[in-house]
């Protein structure tokens, strides 16, 4: 079924994105051990991805022998080394046996040659609770949605008196085609990233860009920030984008050597 997700997104000319695998089954042994209560605030943290909450909520049980175990679970992320380091971990057999259900999981994947597009998350749980075993959520890069999800569910099935195990996949069509659709918008953009300093120019120079048919972006940052990591803008803007970032007397392009100098040329012209 994750092959098949993976394919399917890949059919759809999605380039970049990933998909989170976890357990519920391992997630539900786990909380078994805890009190009720503090297993549905862990729960609903882990649904919010609220992992600050998720530690508060722990805080007043360190003593308790399953603290450390409870503590660590969403931070069991990673690639397949991750899992066996938390396999390696585990004491009770029923944990022992959701990491080897995963292990053999990877091991699929590794031969239907798509395991470079997944992740370990053992944080991960879905908004419904009749998942019963592995779960799997996916994740495109332009979008902070997730754009498919499934996972095991045995005992669904028997509510309609068809008691079958059973896997299953959605696919949310109108965040696929916003994702789809994304690079195209998105192709030509120039992104203007600003220090508090810079706003007048940054603001003006967008404007002259987009009388002359540009499609501009601005984004106001810390001067700190500026030229951090153009790795992760070309993430978040498209491989397309080009960006120039204004700090006070200072400016810098990436993405196209030319955009420096169309700025140059703004400010000869007087555009401040």
């Amino acid at each position: 079924m994750i092959a098949l997700a993976v394919r399917s997104l890949q059919a759809l000319g999605i380039q970049t994105f990933r998909i989170a695998i976890g357990h519920t089954g391992y997630v539900q042994a786990l909380f078994e051990k805890i009190p009720e209560t503090l297993a549905h605030s862990l729960r609903q943290a882990m649904l919010d991805k609220d992992w600050v909450q998720y530690e508060t909520e722990l805080k007043s049980y360190q003593r308790e022998a399953w603290y450390d175990a409870v503590l660590s679970l969403p931070r069991v992320r990673g690639t397949r080394a991750a899992l066996f380091q938390a396999r390696n971990a585990a004491t009770d057999p029923a944990g022992q046996a959701c990491f080897d259900d995963l292990l053999a999981l990877f091991d699929l994947l590794e031969l239907y040659g798509v395991l470079e597009c997944v992740h370990v998350d053992m944080g991960l749980v879905l908004d419904h609770d009749y998942y019963t075993g592995l779960v799997f959520e996916g994740y495109a890069e332009h979008l902070g949605q997730p754009i498919c999800v499934g996972g095991r569910y045995d005992n669904l099935l028997a509510s309609f008196d068809r008691p079958l195990p059973a896997t299953g996949c959605a696919l949310f069509v109108e965040r696929l085609m916003r994702v789809v659709a994304e690079p195209q918008a998105e192709e030509g953009l120039v992104v203007v990233r600003y220090a508090k300093d810079a706003r007048l120019p940054a603001l003006s120079f967008a404007e002259w860009l987009r009388k002359k048919g540009g499609i501009v972006r601005t984004e106001r940052v810390r001067l700190d920030a500026m030229d951090a990591d153009k790795a992760s803008d070309r993430a978040r803007f498209g491989g397309s984008a080009r960006v120039l970032e204004i700090g006070g007397a200072h400016a810098s392009a990436h993405g196209d050597p030319h955009l420096l100098a169309d700025y140059r040329t703004f400010l000869r012209e007087g555009g401040v």
